[in-house]
């Protein structure tokens, strides 16, 4: 019975003495019942999150692109991937003339190409050649060809987040991420040998045919992780086995909704521990230190406006999320890949319709891989079966192959034993 419940009952009474009577009473008594009861029930509904607390917020991985000239406008929230990608290349034509002389790997820049998924997928297997020209005083001009590679370094940057998410004892997600899956460096396969008697050239000019009005050269990738260095408070405090040290770096002056992962080229972790207010990090190492830490920023700044649209592998925060998180329970009915599928707060684009397991491997899909350097050293994959989720399509975009590939990603995870493959419908 709530109060507004006790206040009509009360207001329908005719006597008044009555009324009277029981409004002392209820004021003294079930008013104070009815609040005690309340607050009991604040209280349990506070425990019973706090027991499938989580730590998945501190890790949530942002990303997107900017250009270059806006670096110092997006600093505090977000960081080129690469270090190199700070400044904007020059083109070194001295060094450039020696490697081709050496017959060593030539780029020439690189570009960012909006297209769809199977667009750059068939780029990719097509491996096409574009013309290129180095341009002499004169207009005299020597020829190129050019090829577009992926670049490989945006992908091994993820994969050394995830080797050390894995160090720390920190769950991995995948990182939604299609931006650096657009990126391209191009690269001369072949030239006119007579530029090698060249002591000297005006500039270097690309055609890259029907991509030429796609291409975008002044965006670079950014997410929301920063390096840094933090000391540890005090001495290192021996650990109960006599042999190790447990190394306490306060977060007080910090950020604490910020994620901090220790890198593992700090030498000989043996375990890192994360509380609210501090990293515990315990090693062979006696002597107090300043360690390598991955910051991962979760406050995007209110004013902050960006041209391109940042894309996060964060969870819809309720309890059954938190509790499937936290129990690791295995995965057995639709129902449960459904709630696995539609954990993410993407899952605006696509819904799960289907789920079949069909033996072989030829089977099409319209998905890729983003966790490709998770290698299965158990499993072989000649012996899996396939697991073809299909999706309805919701909204259509560019991104929309990206998405089935993020969830596929994620549920394959789940699933070890299966080669599972996305398809839209």
């Amino acid at each position: 019975m709530d109060k507004e419940l006790i206040q009509k009952k009360l207001k329908e009474m005719n006597d008044f003495k009555q009324q009277t009577k029981l409004k002392t009473i209820v004021d003294d008594i079930f008013y104070n019942l009815v609040e005690y009861q309340e607050n009991q029930n604040e209280k349990l509904n506070e425990r019973v999150f706090e027991e499938v607390e989580t730590q998945e917020e501190y890790y949530d991985v942002h990303t997107t692109i900017i250009r270059r000239e806006n670096i110092e406008l997006v600093d505090g929230y977000l960081y080129p991937i690469l270090e190199a990608d700070y400044e904007k290349p020059e083109l070194d034509k001295e060094e450039f003339l020696d490697k081709l002389e050496e017959q060593d790997c030539v780029r020439v820049g690189k570009i960012y190409l909006p297209l769809e998924y199977p667009k750059i997928k068939e780029l990719k297997e097509q491996d096409r050649k574009f013309s290129g020209k180095v341009i002499c005083e004169g207009k005299e001009s020597y020829s190129l060809t050019i090829r577009l590679a992926p670049i490989q370094a945006y992908l091994d940057k993820e994969q050394e987040l995830y080797r050390n998410f894995i160090a720390n004892n920190i769950g991995w997600r995948t990182i939604y991420n299609p931006w650096i899956r657009r990126f391209f460096e191009m690269k001369i396969v072949d030239f006119d040998e007579e530029i090698l008697e060249l002591d000297n050239f005006e500039d270097i000019d690309v055609d890259l045919g029907d991509l030429e009005e796609e291409k975008k050269s002044d965006l670079i990738p950014v997410w929301n992780i920063e390096k840094i260095k933090l000391n540890c408070d005090g001495f290192p405090i021996p650990a109960k086995d006599q042999v190790n040290y447990e190394h306490i770096i306060s977060l007080q002056e910090m950020n604490q909704d910020n994620g901090y992962v220790v890198s593992d080229k700090n030498e000989d972790i043996i375990s890192v521990r994360r509380t609210k207010e501090n990293l515990k990090i315990m090693t062979d190492q006696e002597e107090a230190q300043f360690w390598n830490i991955f910051k991962i920023v979760q406050n995007r700044p209110q004013t902050l406006e960006l041209n391109f649209p940042v894309k996060k592998n964060s969870r819809e925060e309720n309890y059954i999320n938190k509790y499937a998180v936290n129990r690791s329970k295995v995965i057995r009915t639709k129902a449960e890949i459904n709630r696995l599928a539609n954990s993410f707060q993407i899952l605006d684009k696509i819904k799960l319709d289907s789920v079949k397991i069909k033996e072989g491997k030829s089977t099409d899909a319209d998905n890729y891989y983003y966790n490709k350097y998770i290698k299965d050293e158990i499993r072989l994959n000649k012996f899996k079966n396939i697991m073809l989720l299909k999706f309805t399509l919701m909204d259509k975009d560019n991104f929309q192959y990206d998405v089935l590939s993020f969830i596929v990603s994620e549920i394959q995870m789940y699933f070890p034993e299966y080669i599972c493959k996305g398809v839209l419908l």
